[in-house]
């Protein structure tokens, strides 16, 4: 005779429970400690993540205080170039402005010395021209004239005077 396909004795019934009970069994010792295990490196893995892309931000803002502290160094090196040059150029100005003037105090000195020059000189001329003049107005009034007495006359005065030239 043929029996029944499935037979449910009493030991697949006994192997049911026994499976039941190590499926139960492994649930509650292993499930929980596997499930913290893997909830804790699944927070690990989300706090590196979240700490590399902390660490890439503050990256990026000191790349971004490094490139302005730059650019702020560059204005003001060349605001320092820009002074200086101006700088250099006033003091170029000033160089010039006073040589200017120091070349017009010595013209101007130099013209007064040729003036006082010119003036003493001309005194001197008008003395001399005095000194003849008084001298020529002795040797007339001490000589009494004709015609011949004031050719002579004349040309000895000539003489006296290219003489003394």
């Amino acid at each position: 005779m043929l029996g029944p396909i499935v037979d449910f004795g009493t030991q697949s019934i006994l192997q049911l429970v026994s499976l039941a009970i190590l499926i139960v069994s492994l649930y509650l010792l292993l499930y929980k400690p596997v499930m913290n295990y893997i909830n804790s490196r699944e927070k690990e893995i989300k706090d590196g993540i979240e700490n590399a892309k902390k660490a890439k931000e503050e990256r990026e803002n000191l790349k971004k205080e490094y490139k302005e502290t730059l650019d702020k160094a560059k204005k003001e090196s060349s605001k320092i170039i820009e002074r200086a040059l101006s700088e250099a150029q006033k003091i170029k100005e000033n160089a010039v402005i006073e040589a200017k003037e120091e070349a017009k105090k010595i013209t101007e000195d130099a013209k007064a010395a040729i003036q006082r020059e010119k003036e003493a000189a001309i005194r001197d001329v008008r003395k001399e021209v005095a000194n003849l003049s008084v001298n020529m107005a002795e040797v007339i009034l001490n000589e009494e004239f004709s015609k011949d007495k004031e050719e002579k006359f004349i040309r000895k005065i000539a003489d006296k005077l290219i003489g003394k030239s």
